[in-house]
């Protein structure tokens, strides 16, 4: 993929991993020598919450209903080689109005994108982690990205679950000349049963050539970034999941060749 790239890593099912793989995939780009910001949009403020953040200044939701700038905080994690990761803040106060606010706007599905167009150029990358819903958070996200990456947790509904954000995906298109394109389809919470083996399987059947090569296996590891506050690469390096999140961020890399 380009650089200067926007990405939403976006379902409208929540546990599917999207919080995570933003993480953890940013973390894997910038250990890859990328300039990366994360950005929360979720009204629940997972990742902001997650890594133990609590913004002292103007949240994104200031910046997508009164055009205020956007701020982001610096995170640094690794010793000795530090990788730097902006992120920008939610709040579980200002963001849980902010579709309600958006819907009396004009242009309510460009906000994002007007509130990203400055920072474009300062990043290789920014990822969107979105909402567990298709709300106008969401449109604003598919408005403003270059490309949209589905996580998909590997049972028996996952086909059904995608379908309404392939649709909405597909119409968002029809607007803006062929953007956002699918980055592909994620495998998330893989491992060694029936189940998730015969999810592959149909994954791969029903969207040829745009589900992802590597696969995120279930780990309880996953589940400390909220205690350690940190991507998984920062506190357990050699684990499957770390490994697999470093695979990711290469097979982006490479996949416009």
């Amino acid at each position: 993929m380009p650089q200067n790239h926007i990405i939403a890593i976006s379902h409208h099912a929540g546990g599917v991993g999207k919080t995570t793989t933003t993480l953890n995939l940013g973390y894997s780009l910038a250990a890859q020598g990328q300039r990366v910001l994360l950005v929360d949009l979720d009204p629940q403020a997972d990742l902001t919450l997650r890594l133990d953040l609590e913004p002292a200044w103007s949240t994104l939701a200031a910046a997508l209903t009164q055009r205020a700038p956007l701020y982001s905080f610096e995170m640094c994690w690794g010793a000795p080689q530090c990788f730097l990761v902006n992120i920008a803040l939610s709040n579980l106060e200002t963001m849980a109005g902010v579709d309600l606010q958006l819907a009396a706007v004009q242009m309510r599905e460009q906000r994002l994108r007007d509130a990203l167009t400055p920072y474009r150029s300062r990043y290789d990358y920014i990822l969107l982690d979105c909402p567990p819903a298709l709300s106008l958070l969401t449109i604003n996200a598919l408005y403003a990205a270059d490309s949209v990456l589905i996580p998909v947790q590997a049972q028996d509904k996952a086909l059904r679950q995608i379908g309404p954000l392939v649709q909405t995906l597909d119409e968002v298109r029809g607007y803006r000349g062929g953007l956002p394109v699918l980055a592909g389809l994620l495998l998330t919470m893989v491992d060694t049963t029936r189940q998730s083996r015969e999810a592959e399987t149909a994954l791969r059947a029903a969207y040829p050539n745009q589900v992802f090569h590597t696969m995120i296996p279930r780990r309880t590891a996953l589940a400390d970034d909220g205690r350690y506050h940190a991507p998984i690469a920062a506190y357990q390096p050699e684990s499957a999941a770390a490994v697999a999140y470093i695979e990711l961020a290469e097979e982006i890399l490479h996949a416009e060749h």
